[in-house]
């Protein structure tokens, strides 16, 4: 928190995304707001601590670093690639820099009993050029290796199974892919985000989701929603489009029903 101040002019407040970690949140959150430039961070981002340990870089602390709103912010996360927010952890010795939410999540040392190996896999703690086994992508980043036949997989890859069955998408199951077909948009058919290296589709319906929604799937009940008094149930994807067209052709025949009921009454 001292940091910050040292840079931003901070008021307490509740807003949406943070530019501390560039996490939108779904409600309002609190924070801080900068008076002078606009910034807002959640207050989790705001008193994170000055340094850790993390298993990916595990020689050196990593210190947290704070731009201010008249810098650009170069460089990516070295974890989850993407670009970096006005507080990240860095390390200066190494050029090591990872985002807050990647240094929070705890880091899988070891897969115990992988979908696609036969054998434990164990994280490699430092940045290496490898070929993952399932999805054949050469990369430069962490891999999970198996130390008896010496193969490397990133870890969404060694996690994942060739099928799926998917609760937005009941009525054929998922395939797991590595390459995008030219016939889709190259996205999320939930989040809208772009696929990547790995994610789970339908051929038949045209229907993809990545690995982060195929984990965390929406609720199939929201019991207490803030927008409506009852219970809202999750209608799969065919079923909610068949229940619009009903609900557009109802709303025709109502339309053709008015008309030609005015149109009698007139004559």
């Amino acid at each position: 928190m001292e940091i910050l101040k040292k840079i931003y002019s901070l008021y307490s407040t509740r807003g949406h995304k943070c530019d501390g970690c560039n996490l939108g949140e779904d409600c309002y959150s609190d924070g801080y707001r900068c008076i002078r430039s606009g910034l807002f961070f959640h207050k989790e981002c705001a008193t994170s601590n000055q340094d850790v340990c993390n298993a990916y870089h595990p020689q050196h602390m990593l210190k947290i670093k704070v731009v201010s709103n008249f810098e650009d912010v170069h460089g990516e996360c070295k974890i989850c690639r993407g670009k970096l927010p006005k507080m990240y952890y860095y390390c200066s010795i190494c050029d090591f820099a990872i985002d807050l939410i990647c240094a929070r999540k705890e880091v899988v040392k070891n897969i115990d009993f992988p979908n696609t190996h036969k054998h434990r896999l164990s994280l490699v703690p430092k940045m290496i050029m490898f070929s993952c086994h399932i999805c054949q992508l050469v990369d430069d980043r962490f891999p999970y290796a198996c130390d008896i036949c010496g193969l490397n997989f990133h870890k969404d890859c060694a996690e994942s199974t060739p099928e799926l069955s998917y609760s937005c998408h009941p009525k054929h199951p998922l395939k797991r892919l590595t390459r995008v077909p030219s016939y889709t948009n190259g996205k999320c058919c939930l989040c809208k985000s772009k696929l990547h290296i790995l994610f789970y589709h339908c051929s038949i319906c045209n229907f993809s989701v990545d690995v982060e929604c195929a984990k965390n799937p929406p609720p199939l009940t929201l019991d207490h929603p803030k927008a409506h008094e009852h219970q809202l149930t999750l209608l799969p994807q065919r079923i909610f489009v068949l229940m619009l067209v009903e609900w557009i052709m109802i709303q025709i025949l109502i339309y053709v029903f008015s008309a030609i009921s005015w149109s009698i009454g007139v004559v």
